[in-house]
């Protein structure tokens, strides 16, 4: 029924709960964005100095995205193009309210290009749009963006904090404390989702920190940064990787992010496949772990960026070959783990991909 499709509010639609990547069973609110972005303002009135103006600077440069990911929220499904175009249009106003922008990452060819203004306008349009779209992928399961996102920010506000960048320090800081608040009601049982809106808000604040951070502290490598926010960067690299190899757009959905195997491996060797709402927060407690490595890592490499550079290369093997393991261990047959026989839709290779019938709700 048409009527079956709509939004209720910022409901999700009950076509949200036959998505090839759902990890819910019945419509939820969608407004954790507006409530982070309340949450923010409001964390104003606990700040002082310069941190007060940059936080205002941040919110009101995110607010093209964010209402680009309200409209997604409302189910007005917006093209990719123009949720890019929204992204784009933060990035610069961001850059033009606190004039900072990427000018290197520490690889000299590169930094080379990056010094002509164009060049370094145009890697930061696209690097902030990237994080931006990095929390959206994986907010997959209850608590997962959040408490990646809370992971980030720490890392920020530490970091930041180490180099006598106070007013950045305290965005990141109240950045993670609202995140907090909201994973009250999102975790474990997702009585409300983040939505796009809180998605794109989350990753442009996160992306813009980062941004000031490495313009004012010409010592702290970007690649620290890039060990700050490993985990969301990795699984979006992986799933574009993904997707192109397999022939498929890069913006269609699919069950491979690390997260969805991790949930479909504990469903699959330990809870079984009707246990989706014990499967689906265990995920985050599964995750969250392993993510906090890199990010302390970035913190104590900070000033060495050969290391730091290292350091991603080899979290970016780590994360490839559990990835690898987990694809294998999320093919196997319910049976074997003594589960019971499956139906064959959506126990093999091809339901990993697209979603079996057998799969859809989960």
């Amino acid at each position: 029924m048409r009527t079956a499709q709509k939004h209720v509010g910022l409901t999700s639609r009950a076509s949200d709960l036959l998505a090839v990547q759902a990890s819910h069973k019945r419509p939820t609110p969608r407004i954790g964005g507006v409530a982070i972005f309340i949450g923010l303002e409001l964390a104003v009135g606990f700040m002082s100095g310069s941190a007060v103006g940059l936080m205002a600077q941040v919110l009101l440069a995110a607010v093209p995205v964010m209402v680009a990911g309200l409209l997604e929220d409302m189910g007005r499904e917006l093209r990719p193009t123009l949720r890019l175009m929204a992204a784009a249009l933060s990035a610069i106003m961001a850059m033009h309210l606190t004039g900072a922008m990427i000018h290197r990452v520490d690889v000299p060819v590169v930094d080379t290009l990056l010094r002509l203004m164009p060049v370094a306008l145009v890697f930061t349009t696209f690097a902030v749009a990237g994080m931006c779209n990095a929390v959206n992928l994986v907010d997959g399961m209850n608590g997962l963006a959040g408490t990646l996102a809370i992971i980030g920010a720490t890392g920020l506000a530490l970091l930041s904090a180490a180099h006598g960048q106070q007013d950045i320090a305290a965005i990141a800081a109240a950045l993670a404390a609202v995140i907090l608040g909201f994973l009250a009601l999102n975790y474990p049982h997702g009585r409300i989702f983040l939505g796009d809106a809180g998605a794109y808000l989350i990753g442009f604040v996160l992306a813009w920190l980062a941004v000031l951070l490495v313009q004012r502290e010409p010592g702290v490598s970007p690649w620290a940064l890039v060990l700050i926010m490993f985990w969301p960067l990795a699984d979006t690299l992986l799933a574009i990787y993904r997707r192109r190899s397999n022939g498929r757009p890069t913006d269609l959905p699919d069950r491979l992010h690390f997260h969805q195997l991790v949930k479909r491996t504990l469903e699959i060797l330990f809870l079984g496949r009707h246990r989706w709402a014990l499967s689906n927060p265990l995920v985050t407690v599964v995750v969250a772990p392993v993510a906090v490595v890199p990010m302390l890592a970035g913190v104590w490499l900070a000033h060495r960026p050969g290391a730091a550079a290292l350091a991603v290369l080899i979290s970016g093997a780590v994360f490839f070959a559990c990835y690898r393991l987990l694809v294998v261990l999320a093919r196997r047959r319910p049976r074997l783990a003594g589960l019971g026989t499956p139906s064959r839709a959506g126990s093999g290779p091809a339901s990993l991909q697209h979603g079996g019938a057998a799969e859809r709700g989960i």
